[in-house]
């Protein structure tokens, strides 16, 4: 990227796109005559695909990466934590949708299997994400 933030690019249009602009392309955020106009440069096109790829390694390796592990979470659940790590887990349920849905699901098939699990952790009201 150049000091305009523009990527280096053999795009005919005086220069190329700026990083902001191949970032809404890669994000599809765009208007679509924009995105249309930067995936016609060949060269444009496989910058956007490289910052597509770069967001999706990202995304894998962060996916999650503050999030307690399934088993503190079916712990929880059991109602085998301490105060201090319950409460931090019940603080990250109500941020998290993501766990808020991993909860909601072990409490659901703890009661399918027939699973009575007694402690404090079963007054916790997990609504799923929609």
């Amino acid at each position: 990227m150049d000091e305009e933030g523009r990527w280096y690019s053999d795009c005919a249009d005086s220069g190329g796109p700026s990083g902001s602009t191949l970032m809404q392309v890669a994000d599809n955020e765009a208007e679509p005559d924009l995105s249309d106009q930067v995936l016609a440069c060949p060269n444009c096109r496989q910058q956007v695909e490289q910052l597509q790829w770069l967001q999706n390694r990202l995304r894998a390796c962060l996916y999650r990466a503050t999030c307690p592990s399934s088993d503190e979470l079916a712990d929880f659940c059991q109602g085998l934590l301490g105060f201090h790590e319950r409460s931090t887990i019940v603080h990250h349920i109500t941020v998290c949708p993501h766990c808020a849905a991993e909860v909601l699901l072990l409490q659901q098939t703890d009661e399918s299997l027939g699973v009575s699990v007694r402690g404090p952790n079963r007054s916790v009201s997990v609504r799923p994400s929609r």
